[in-house]
């Protein structure tokens, strides 16, 4: 196998999902892009998946059930950027600094 062969090929599509969770695990938000989880009953499994693994470490960096899960804790609420296998940090994670900000702006009443 040479390297050529195991380097995917370069895709646009890099997040396969978007979700927000609450302290408790619950589903606030979520859009998943594609059919990797194409069920209710599939996504709120990985949903559960990535909660368990990540409620109490402080990583902020998960490979779960072959994807990878970027993680962000803000305050009462646990935001995900999901993307490949092959994706990193770089690719999947300038969309959670944008969630953080609109997330800490004043609400009005």
């Amino acid at each position: 196998m040479s390297f050529t062969d195991s380097v995917p090929d370069p895709s646009l599509y890099t997040v396969k999902a978007f979700i927000i969770l609450d302290h408790d695990g619950r589903r606030l938000l979520a859009k998943y892009y594609g059919d990797a989880y194409p069920s209710l009953a599939e996504q709120q499994e990985f949903e559960k998946q990535i909660f368990r693994r990540s409620y109490k470490a402080d990583n902020e960096v998960l490979l779960v059930d072959s994807v990878t899960a970027l993680c962000q804790k803000l305050s009462d609420i646990t935001c995900y950027i999901i993307g490949g296998p092959h994706e990193n940090e770089e690719t999947c994670g300038p969309e959670l600094p944008a969630g953080e900000h609109g997330y800490s702006l004043p609400r009005p009443g």
